[in-house]
């Protein structure tokens, strides 16, 4: 019953699915507009190949960078989770990345950490858009697994412009401890238990589990970070440039009819879209 618990916080069942037929096609169109999703691998600091997708205007508006949100799914999620963040971002002229976390969908790798590793994965995502010309400024969009890699990751990276957080957890414990209650299993002297699952996870998926109840102080760090990295951009030109969806893309793509009628009288297409206006958008 403990390696069951175990398999609970590393190894989740896993989304396989064919990219062809869950993410958006390789063109499409939406809110009556062209664009295309550019498959890509790239590999992590151990090794590992994450898949991943880029979703951008087709064609691409000519020196004219534009921001990117980067989508963090969940601890049993892909990168098909991103669907219906493409249809807000999109017509904003914000384009969107996403990817397989390592031990996720189709990536290399053999167990999630909710978010220890992770953070790893998004550093080489944020550094290969950093390299590409086409990006501006970045933003993440994470959801529970995703959201805590995010905040991991905010806190090392205070040039990120903005995030969205849905359902981050704070205190791996106490989730350990709600996981317990929810699929009531029976773990005799809980606490003895959990320094056996410590190091069964050390050993299998190379993390302390203990290492992951530190996010509440996160959070101020990252506003304190994000004070001080708006002084020193004003002061210093070097600073970094400020499974499956549960809904199908043609119904993601019915919906986004009243989107487009919203956005032709907000938005000039022959703009980029403030970054600023990302933070208004909420997950729903």
């Amino acid at each position: 019953m403990i390696d069951q618990f175990i398999n609970f916080v590393i190894r989740p069942p896993r989304a396989e699915y064919n990219p062809d037929q869950y993410l958006w096609e390789r063109d499409f169109m939406l809110a009556g507009r062209s664009y295309k999703r550019q498959d890509l691998e790239i590999r992590n600091a151990r090794g590992h190949v994450l898949q991943c997708s880029h979703y951008m205007p087709s064609p691409f508006p000519e020196d004219t960078p534009l921001p990117c949100v980067v989508y963090c799914h969940g601890n049993s999620g892909c990168r098909a989770d991103a669907n219906e963040a493409a249809v807000i971002l999109l017509p904003s002229n914000i384009t969107l990345f996403t990817l397989d976390f390592s031990g996720s969908g189709l990536s290399d790798g053999d167990y999630v950490s909710l978010g220890w590793h992770e953070k790893d994965d998004l550093k080489v995502v944020v550094s290969y858009l950093r390299g590409n010309k086409q990006t501006s400024r970045i933003g993440l969009w994470g959801r529970s697994m995703g959201a805590v890699t995010s905040l991991l990751y905010g806190a090392e990276d205070p040039s990120i412009a903005g995030m969205v957080l849905d359902s981050a957890f704070s205190d791996l414990f106490d989730l350990m401890l709600e996981l317990v209650d929810v699929y009531k299993i029976r773990l005799p002297k809980f606490t003895m238990a959990v320094q056996y699952m410590r190091r069964v996870i050390q050993k299998k998926a190379k993390f302390d589990i203990m290492d992951l109840n530190c996010l509440k102080s996160l959070l101020y760090e990252i506003i304190t970070g994000l004070r001080c990295a708006s002084t020193d951009a004003a002061s210093s030109s070097s600073a970094p440039p400020s499974i499956l969806t549960a809904k199908p893309v043609d119904e993601l793509l019915s919906e986004a009819v009243p989107i487009a009628s919203k956005e032709n009288s907000a938005v000039n297409e022959d703009e980029p879209s403030s970054f600023q206006d990302f933070g208004s958008y909420r997950t729903g």
